[in-house]
């Protein structure tokens, strides 16, 4: 059992909704951030517990902010954890957001799990992400759902076109390179999670060495 699972069924003072899978997930991705100087966002607030869970998690250096359209949210502000109001599909509110905040090593999409709002809070806010950083957005089974499906496109097939972005430099001499494939280490796919990993330095054009025909032709 985890830390995060212990926290879930035995200590939290609040209520906590996840499915059970996730802390294993959770724990691989995040576990490297743990008693360091952490700086956390977590949209879709709810009623508090996964705040405590996180700043129990990552211990007395993390700092934890919570995005939320409830004013009643700001009753679960405390010592290391922040509460902000304001709407994820609001580009004015994420702009007030990461304005007072700035940058974020973890950012969680669990708000409002429309598709629409998903993709347009991880175009916006990706750019906030610390170098070595995660993004995740979870529940994404509600790209299935056709409640929550309203963009052209869902979250999941979104996902998967910026895998063809990790690539680009080997594609066409790198002329549809874009800022994923310069920032972006890895996209990974569980059950109704999406991480997306940023690399500690920019990622240039790999130099590809041929050692065995170096090797030969300069005999």
């Amino acid at each position: 059992m985890t830390d995060l699972e212990n926290f879930f069924w035995n200590d939290s003072e609040r209520f906590i909704q996840k499915w059970t899978h996730y802390f294993k997930y959770y724990d691989r991705y995040f576990n490297k951030f743990r008693n360091r100087n952490v700086k956390i966002l977590e949209i879709g607030v709810f009623k508090g517990g996964s705040l405590q869970m996180w700043k129990n998690y990552f211990g007395q250096n993390g700092f934890i902010v919570g995005m939320d359209i409830d004013y009643k949210c700001l009753n679960y502000v405390e010592d290391k954890v922040q509460v902000f109001i304001g709407d994820q599909g609001n580009v004015n509110d994420l702009s007030a957001l990461v304005e007072k905040y700035g940058k974020f090593d973890i950012i969680i999409d669990d708000g409002s799990h429309l598709t629409n709002h998903q993709i347009s809070t991880f175009e916006y806010l990706y750019d906030y992400v610390n170098d070595g950083g995660v993004y995740l957005v979870e529940d994404t089974h509600t790209s299935y759902w056709s409640s929550y499906i309203n963009s052209d496109i869902t979250f999941v097939e979104y996902a998967k076109k910026i895998i063809d972005d990790l690539t680009m430099y080997n594609v066409n001499d790198g002329k549809s390179v874009t800022k994923y494939t310069q920032s972006l280490s890895g996209i990974y796919f569980h059950d109704s999670m999406v991480f997306f990993e940023k690399s500690d330095n920019l990622i240039t054009k790999p130099s590809i060495i041929f050692s065995e025909y170096m090797k030969y032709t300069k005999k």
